[in-house]
């Protein structure tokens, strides 16, 4: 599973980085169908302290892709909060593809 990251309009560390990797590499145990994640992290400093992050996950798999988007105050929030919405997509995702085998 390949990771790629987008930042824009902040700089996002190395500790950051790997903590999303870490979440993001959590995903792999419910389906090995995984081809390709692209993270995108926005920071829109118009909001002045609502909601000033956006993290978008996109999960490339065979077929539809799966998308999930979280704005949050803080970026570690906003990510939690887009995991659980692709979490659910994935299950969804792995439940559809085991009906079709029946």
């Amino acid at each position: 599973m390949k990771i790629e990251f987008f930042v824009k309009n902040f700089e996002c560390n190395p500790q950051i980085k790997n903590k999303i990797e870490g979440k993001i590499n959590k995903l792999a145990r419910f389906s090995e169908r995984i081809l390709r994640v692209r993270v995108e992290l926005v920071f829109k400093p118009q909001f002045k302290g609502e909601k000033n992050f956006k993290v978008e996950i996109k999960l490339e798999v065979p077929g539809n892709d799966l998308y999930a988007a979280s704005y949050g105050k803080n970026l570690l929030l906003a990510l939690d909060e887009v995991l659980k919405k692709i979490k659910h997509q994935l299950l969804a995702y792995k439940e559809k593809l085991i009906e079709r085998r029946k």
